[in-house]
């Protein structure tokens, strides 16, 4: 989990610093007007947005929640990887907090991976 959260932590940064620094040189609109007009562009944006979706398909069977599930895959449409990171840093927050309340409650839960990818969030 250590290096998940490290990885989601500095994909997290990173982005955060290069979009600051893309858009301190122009602005988003122009930015889009460029991408836009190639083809190649247009291709990435395809293959990036359909790689959003599948991560939203596990939001969406993680959070029973309607709220949240709508309001996280608005806001990983939006902001893209800067929120799937976020997203992905509270997952194992939350797994992190089952995991201890239920070692208070003397059951056994590993809190790896395979959790993390299939408990869902009750709260």
């Amino acid at each position: 989990m250590r290096v998940l959260s490290f990885f989601s932590f500095f994909v997290l940064i990173s982005m955060l610093i290069v979009t600051t620094w893309a858009s301190l040189h122009e602005s988003v609109v122009v930015g889009a007007q460029k991408v836009f007009s190639e083809p190649w562009a247009v291709a990435t944006l395809f293959d990036a947005y359909f790689g959003f979706f599948f991560f939203i398909a596990w939001v969406f069977y993680k959070e029973v929640q309607w709220g949240a599930r709508v309001t996280w895959a608005i806001f990983i449409l939006l902001f893209g990887n800067i929120a799937m990171a976020i997203y992905t840093l509270y997952a194992i927050w939350k797994l992190k907090k089952i995991v201890l309340t239920k070692n208070k409650t003397n059951t056994s839960e590993s809190g790896g991976v395979k959790d993390l990818l299939s408990l869902k969030h009750e709260n």
